[in-house]
């Protein structure tokens, strides 16, 4: 199981694939937060297209916090997102390896022992796994560079996973 906030489902939803995530991961869980943010109040696009689709297909589970979670939800820094909040509560909840790709997020899930990957970590994996080829790997890559900032180091790190 894996929760997502909205930056790693934005990415996925912009390189096509959000279908690598339930195989790679079994359930994917997003906070109604998330889903409102990323899709309900989005200007209309081919990526909000392809998250209503995987919703309606039951690849991505949108799930309504407890009333436990909207407490831990709001203890956490006021600093953080809506949905990174959520996300990190639902983590919490279920016990899971969470998705963020920002700092501050990944910071504070780390000092509550959450377990945390981003973007680029799940395209490696998803190579390492033989879902994506080396080609393909390649042209997520250069995708991803259009909406995201990562080190060159960072992106010698996942070209060089099938080494």
């Amino acid at each position: 199981m894996i929760i997502r906030d909205n930056t790693v489902l934005s990415s996925f939803a912009h390189i096509d694939k959000l279908n690598i995530l339930p195989r790679l991961f079994g359930e994917v869980i997003i906070p109604e937060s998330v889903y409102s943010e990323g899709v309900l109040t989005a200007k209309k696009s081919e990526r909000v297209e392809r998250i209503k689709r995987s919703v309606a297909e039951r690849r991505i589970k949108v799930l309504k916090p407890t009333e436990r979670d909207t407490d831990v939800a709001k203890r956490l820094p006021k600093t953080l997102g809506f949905g990174e909040r959520y996300t990190i509560a639902l983590g919490i909840s279920k016990r899971c390896l969470i998705a963020t790709d920002e700092l501050k997020p990944r910071k504070v899930a780390k000092e509550l022992w959450l377990d945390t990957i981003g973007t680029i970590g799940i395209v490696r994996l998803a190579h390492k796994m033989k879902l994506i080829d080396r080609d393909e790997l390649k042209k997520v890559v250069k995708k991803l560079r259009d909406i995201l900032y990562f080190t060159e180091e960072l992106e010698k790190w996942v070209l060089t996973a099938s080494e």
